[in-house]
């Protein structure tokens, strides 16, 4: 579905932007506590025969899965407003070290594709011949608080490489790649088995591109009089509620 306006941003730019500042002082705030507090629980324990060893009822060292997710793309254009597609299915792979219990780095890859650039609509009279497609690689650090739980609770940041296939009417393909930021929340179960932990997670992920660049008019409105007239795009977000299922072997 793509929805479109001129003269001002949306409100999907603007709640996108939030919401990434959200997550991303959340996790900073939540990091910086769980540091002071193991500080003091640190100066606190004197006796070190009183000390007792935790012992990690899920221990993970590595994991690999497979991701789900629903992609909404918000392309922000200087003085012209911006341009939102929703629900785009997204699909990929994720790959996870536990550099700690409480810290985890994550790299994934999800490729989303935007058949809705297909349909004529008032907004695109003129619809391109072939879907547009993007592909994203996340790399982002996670913090969890609670890692000793069944159902754990995490925070993550990181940077995005964005790349971006345009098929403009009756143009060459254009190609861009974009280096961004990116910020999670979500929850991740442990389901311990034999061979390893199964742990499936829900999340929310935003990539963020704040650089300008130079896009075609009917990537992303349509004009029957000069289909390919050049306009500025200002930035770009990316918003995927993700479902990953990973596998992490017992060592």
């Amino acid at each position: 579905m793509l929805r479109s306006q001129y003269g001002k941003q949306s409100c999907a730019v603007i709640r996108s932007a939030q919401y990434f500042l959200l997550v991303l002082a959340l996790f900073l705030s939540t990091l910086s506590w769980s540091i002071a507090q193991n500080q003091s629980s640190q100066q606190q324990s004197t006796d070190e025969d009183e000390e007792e060893e935790i012992v990690h009822p899920y221990p993970k060292k590595f994991g690999v899965g497979f991701v789900l997710g629903s992609n909404t793309i918000v392309e922000v254009l200087a003085d012209r407003g911006d341009a939102a597609f929703d629900g785009l299915f997204a699909w990929g792979f994720a790959g996870i070290w536990y550099v700690t219990d409480h810290l985890a780095l994550e790299a994934s890859f999800v490729r989303a594709v935007n058949n809705a650039v297909t349909v004529a609509s008032g907004s695109r009279p003129i619809p391109q011949t072939q879907a547009n497609t993007h592909r994203t690689i996340d790399i982002n650090l996670q913090y969890t608080p609670n890692p000793y739980n069944r159902v754990n609770f995490f925070f993550g940041v990181g940077v995005s490489l964005i790349e971006n296939n345009y098929y403009p009417f009756n143009s060459s393909a254009v190609n861009q790649n974009n280096t961004g930021i990116n910020g999670a929340i979500g929850l991740r179960a442990n389901i311990d088995t034999p061979f390893g932990i199964i742990v499936p997670t829900a999340e929310w992920r935003v990539s963020g591109v704040f650089q300008a660049s130079m896009v075609q008019e009917n990537l992303l409105f349509g004009n029957s009089n000069n289909p390919t007239q050049l306009i500025e795009k200002s930035g770009q977000f990316f918003s995927i509620p993700r479902l990953t299922l990973s596998f992490c072997p017992k060592l």
